[in-house]
């Protein structure tokens, strides 16, 4: 543990950035999630999938939050998304919300703040 503080502390020199800078991405990060998590998902559920955690849209959507393949595989998901669990569905959706916020769900987005 020391060496990785120390390596970031020396990175943090030759780069020029603030060794508080290092650390402050985590914790900046789960702020960020923690406010996602506070948002209405239920509501986007509803919206977005008749609160159906197996839905599959013909276009290429699926589950709650209707993902797309890409989508999904590209906030961490792994199979497809109507065959997460809930939960799962829901960690996935807040954490595309934190990259991206409401854009995905142009027609359901503002449910979230309902």
């Amino acid at each position: 543990m020391l060496k990785k503080i120390l390596t970031a502390a020396a990175l943090a020199l030759v780069i020029g950035v603030p060794a508080v800078a290092v650390d402050a991405a985590p914790a900046e990060a789960a702020r960020t999630m923690t406010k996602a998590a506070k948002l209405n998902w239920k509501a986007l559920a509803k919206c977005e999938s008749s609160n159906r955690p197996g839905a599959v849209n013909p276009a290429g959507y699926y589950g709650l939050y209707q993902f797309n393949k890409r989508t999904w595989r590209g906030v961490g998901g792994k199979g497809m998304p109507h065959k997460a669990s809930r939960a799962e569905q829901t960690k996935r959706a807040q954490m595309l919300y934190v990259k991206r916020g409401a854009q995905p769900w142009p027609h359901c987005g503002r449910k979230l703040f309902s």
